[in-house]
């Protein structure tokens, strides 16, 4: 998939010793600390990988229909799925493993919507040196904090072996592969030990709708979800915003014995929304009645992309709890009302919010 911008980076977390130990200097001694893998992904908000993203965030339930197929999304006690991303850096490739989203958010440049998402992984593979060979095979070296070197590298896989002492590369592909080890369908040639093994690129293939676009994003107000849904549109202003978050306990996992590496990635106990509408200031009793009254409402926002394809959020009860009291002044600026909603739960609807993706992938 296209992308704009990713931040996700393996800390080691070495510990320091810092003690008294009859010198000056600062520190006794470094050792491994438990590794974690986190941080942020820009991609292009179209409906095919939406959904991929969106289930590591929420649960899906069964897809029905076929081009456009609906993929549901809702807020569960059953896991979210995991994702193996390989992020492409031109001549190697660094395999992000066990991603899960933990808050997924909007960005519009210009008309084109993006999905900023924020998440943490489990390990990732970025390359390997070589300890020694025999024919086909190598034998990967093995760190302290990196017992199963290999972890993360599949059959079939597309790797290189850079030489230590000029650069050069060797392409070839994964037959076998170990915790330790992994043996090539050909044998590489002058291949030493200190020569680092690292995955390469293969040749993307995109199979990708037109994006979500905020000329074609729809806010639709009504007391009820199933009213909202084909409620008439009501023109938001850029500065609109919303946010879905399920949270993890720690960004960086759980801190499990046994491995430098996370064992899990705990999720906090709730799923939440965050929703800020800015409105021109036309009619005071659309936000200041039910503002005063705290009146819940709902909304459906819905993003729509070619003739058939949408995402859309459900926002099953809103509160206005901020910013409807009256419109912000600013000299020679128009008026605007920058509500802020709070969702709650809807007993009769038997959630807070739920996301619907339409889109051409049906398994």
């Amino acid at each position: 998939m296209p992308l704009y911008n990713e931040t996700i980076s393996t800390e080691p977390n070495a510990n320091t010793d810092n003690v008294v130990f009859g010198n000056k200097f600062a520190r006794f001694n470094v050792t491994p600390g438990i590794r974690s893998h986190s941080g942020d992904i820009e991609i292009m908000a179209e409906p095919n990988t939406s959904s991929l993203f969106w289930k590591s965030l929420l649960t899906e339930g069964a897809i029905t229909g076929s081009d456009p197929a609906t993929h549901p999304l809702t807020a569960s006690f059953t896991k979210p799925a995991s994702l193996t991303l390989d992020v492409s850096l031109g001549n190697q490739v660094a395999r992000i493993i066990g991603f899960q989203a933990s808050e997924i958010a909007p960005s519009w440049n210009d008309n084109e919507c993006r999905w900023k998402i924020k998440g943490s992984a489990l390990k990732t593979f970025l390359g390997a040196e070589i300890a020694s060979i025999s024919t086909a095979t190598v034998t990967l070296k093995t760190p302290v904090n990196q017992p199963t070197p290999a972890t993360g590298i599949v059959i079939g896989d597309l790797v290189t072996i850079i030489k230590a002492s000029d650069g050069s590369r060797q392409n070839l592909t994964v037959q076998t592969v170990t915790t330790t080890t992994v043996t090539f369908t050909t044998t590489p040639t002058g291949v030493t030990s200190g020569d680092v093994l690292v995955l390469r690129p293969a040749t993307p293939s995109f199979a990708l709708l037109e994006p979500f676009l905020w000329s074609r994003t729809e806010f639709r107000f009504a007391d009820t979800a199933a009213n909202a849904l084909t409620a008439t549109h009501t023109p938001l202003e850029d500065g609109t915003e919303f946010v879905v978050s399920h949270p993890f306990e720690d960004d960086a996992g759980a801190k499990s014995s046994g491995s430098f590496d996370p064992s899990r990635l705990v999720r906090s106990q709730s799923v939440d929304v965050t929703f800020k509408a800015k409105k021109y200031f036309e009619n005071p009793l659309t936000e200041l009645r039910p503002f005063q009254a705290l009146t819940s409402q709902a909304c459906v926002i819905r993003m729509f992309s070619g003739a058939s394809y949408e995402f859309r959020l459900t926002l099953n009860k809103l509160y206005i709890t901020k910013g409807g009291d009256k419109a912000k002044i600013t000299v020679d600026e128009a008026l605007f009302y920058e509500p802020e909603y709070t969702p709650s739960y809807h007993a009769a609807d038997g959630q807070g919010f739920d996301v619907k993706i339409l889109n051409a992938i049906s398994s």
